[in-house]
């Protein structure tokens, strides 16, 4: 009977170990996920931006978007890095056919250079570009 109670306390205890590994670990990954969303959102920067889309100054636009991106690079603000380079697309797209090709070559080298939460979502982004299923697909 003590030997029966005994083995019942270890599996207890082995599983209530088992158990707060288990819920460190998810905690632990839990705030690695949010950590992409963390970050600045440039919100003056973008009203910038939007401002000078409106006016018609696409290129002094694209220029802001450049500055945004490279400030978003320099903090790891994945979001951030995203939304300008979505933006760079859009606005590279009202010039000439070789500065799409140019800018699509640009997210070619940003995958080779991304780590996790960024890669996944410029895989899906150059996935849905026209220009590059032309190219590539």
């Amino acid at each position: 009977m003590k030997k029966l109670l005994s083995i019942a306390i270890l599996v207890i205890a082995g599983a209530a170990f088992a158990a707060s590994i288990y819920s460190l670990h998810s905690k632990v990954q839990h705030e690695s996920m949010l950590k992409m969303i963390e970050g600045s959102t440039y919100e003056s920067d973008w009203r910038k931006v939007d401002s000078l889309i409106n006016e018609g100054l696409s290129k002094s636009a694209l220029e802001a978007v450049e500055v945004i991106y490279t400030k978003a690079k320099i903090d790891k603000n994945a979001p951030q890095t995203v939304k300008a380079l979505m933006y760079r697309l859009r606005l590279v797209q009202e010039y000439q056919e070789d500065d799409v090709f140019k800018s699509i070559y640009k997210m070619n080298d940003e995958i080779k250079s991304s780590s996790y939460p960024l890669t996944p979502i410029l895989h899906s982004m150059f996935a849905t570009q026209p220009s590059s299923e032309c190219k590539y697909g």
